[in-house]
């Protein structure tokens, strides 16, 4: 699996405290986004997904899944 940013960018970036996203991309035809979550997160506590949609479009969606939150808004 190939994670972006690489690890040497990501370790900078962690050591000088700022805030980042690790991604990966992957083509998953059969699996839905809730299916992914829930494959990913194990059911963790304040895990999500984010989708998006508008007007019903079938190409060029993208599902973010969250895991593990270092900050959560209430």
């Amino acid at each position: 699996m190939n994670l972006s940013p690489a690890y040497e960018d990501f370790e900078a970036r962690f050591a000088a405290g700022e805030n980042q996203v690790v991604y990966t991309r992957l083509v998953a035809d059969l699996d839905t986004p809730v299916s992914l979550m829930m494959k990913l997160t194990d059911a963790q506590r304040d895990s999500f997904v984010l989708e998006s949609v508008t007007g019903g479009e079938v190409r060029g969606r993208y599902s973010i899944v969250g895991m593990k939150p270092d900050l959560i808004w209430q």
